[in-house]
């Protein structure tokens, strides 16, 4: 999922609630925007087979500040 809008805590009960019951074979990982960038405004969400064990990295890129904060990158 792009552009998630996510609080760095990620989602809520109520939205965890949500997606277990619209996705239940399913685990989910995050990122999300935060300071220096506008913290929540933009983010990435990535949804995986439970039982799965993906290794989860939030790689930065070097790019300009606040670029590299902005939560648009989340690899499996």
């Amino acid at each position: 999922l792009q552009e998630t809008k996510l609080p760095a805590s990620g989602p809520s009960k109520k939205h965890q609630a949500a997606l277990a019951d619209l996705f239940p074979e399913y685990d989910f990982v995050w990122r999300s925007s935060m300071e220096p960038a506008r913290k929540g405004y933009a983010g990435t969400m990535f949804l995986y087979k439970k039982g799965l064990d993906p290794v989860v990295t939030r790689p930065e890129i070097g790019a300009p500040e606040p670029m590299d904060f902005e939560g648009r990158i989340l690899t499996l």
